[in-house]
């Protein structure tokens, strides 16, 4: 007999016995992994539908902020979108809303500069000036309190820009709330880096029509009051490598032989304190005479170019008084000894140009008053 006899009951038990026992095996074995194969599949086709799903949320969400951070002009808004934005977890998105949220002009100034980019700060500069044309938005207090944060960081500080905000006539800084010269003689000695760059920015700029003769005039007669200051006290800081007294002449020897400077000088109104013009016509005697000591052919330029166009601006300064509503015979009155100090400097460090100029000077400032001459 064949030991594979099918015909013997013994064996076919045996056989059937053996392959029970593999088919036990392989459900034993077999059908665990191939179910944790199909849970590990299930699993990461969970794991990937969700992870698509959050991404998507995400997305949205993204361009919802980056939407609102561009237009709303809700301070309380924008500030609960900065809250998300800081704990943005993709650093290239929050790149991008960081900058979005500094450029919009309802975000306030920063106190804590040390996580700040120059990008940044072009962000804020940027919107600086729609800023502070929003009532209640921004104050002289914050503007100047940020300027020195940024001045003592290496980050650039834009003088021209606030500059341009500090003499924008439609800006909501108020800085008119007081005799408005005061304000800018307190700026200029608070951060005299501004001087020359107030100077430049008044004029054409502000003067769009006459009816800001009054705001330009404080302009500069509060930033040559607090220049001369400065330049007596040795306050004399400026982000120039020519130095402060360089800069301070080039604006106003720029300002004054274009003509811009003083662009319909004699027709300005508006003005609070009638007198504020004729202690502008005594600073900027007093100022040319401050920078008239030059020292390179540049400077000898401008103080020339300076001279030059004095007399044809003091001789407007009488029509303006009148306009302001002064007597018919305007005088220097409390300014006669800053005249005497300008014409003193003038002689003394000019004489070349003193000697060729200062009859038509001296005529023009004798319109005003004699009193200068013996104060």
């Amino acid at each position: 007999m064949k030991w594979w006899d099918w015909s013997d009951p013994a064996f076919t038990f045996a056989f059937i016995t053996i392959v029970m026992a593999f088919l036990s095996f392989l459900a034993t074995v077999a059908i665990p992994i191939g179910l944790w194969k199909l849970g590990k599949k299930g699993s990461e086709d969970t794991q990937k539908f969700l992870s698509n799903l959050e991404e998507l949320v995400r997305s949205q969400r993204l361009s919802y902020i980056i939407d609102r951070l561009k237009k709303s002009r809700d301070s309380q808004e924008v500030t609960q979108l900065d809250e998300e934005v800081e704990d943005w977890p993709k650093e290239a998105d929050k790149e991008v809303l960081v900058r979005l949220y500094w450029s919009n002009p309802v975000a306030p100034l920063p106190k804590d500069l040390s996580d700040l980019s120059e990008g940044h700060v072009d962000c804020i500069m940027d919107s600086l000036l729609e800023r502070c044309r929003i009532r209640g938005n921004c104050s002289e207090h914050e503007l100047e309190s940020f300027i020195k944060r940024l001045q003592q960081t290496d980050l650039d500080v834009s003088y021209d820009r606030f500059a341009k905000v500090y003499t924008d006539p439609e800006s909501a800084l108020r800085l008119d709330n007081r005799e408005g010269l005061q304000f800018y003689r307190e700026l200029v000695r608070s951060i005299p880096e501004l001087s020359s760059y107030l100077i430049g920015y008044a004029g054409p700029l502000v003067l769009k029509d006459f009816q800001y003769g009054g705001f330009n005039a404080n302009i500069l007669t509060g930033v040559l009051l607090g220049s001369v200051e400065n330049i007596a006290n040795n306050n004399m800081k400026s982000d120039s490598p020519k130095g402060y007294k360089y800069t301070l002449l080039s604006s106003l020897a720029n300002g004054m032989y274009g003509g811009g400077l003083f662009y319909g000088l004699g027709n300005w109104d508006n003005f609070r304190y009638p007198n504020t013009i004729i202690k502008l016509a005594a600073l900027i005697v007093e100022t040319l005479g401050s920078v008239s000591k030059t020292s390179s052919q540049d400077e000898q330029h401008l103080i020339m170019r300076s001279i030059q166009r004095l007399p044809s601006i003091v001789g407007k300064i009488p029509q303006q008084a009148l306009k302001n509503g002064l007597s018919s015979t305007p005088e220097w009155g409390l300014y006669n000894e800053r005249v005497h100090r300008g014409v003193e400097a003038l002689k003394n460090n000019q004489p070349a140009l003193w000697k060729q100029y200062g009859q038509a000077i001296e005529t023009e400032l004798d319109k005003i008053g004699t009193s200068w001459r013996n104060p």
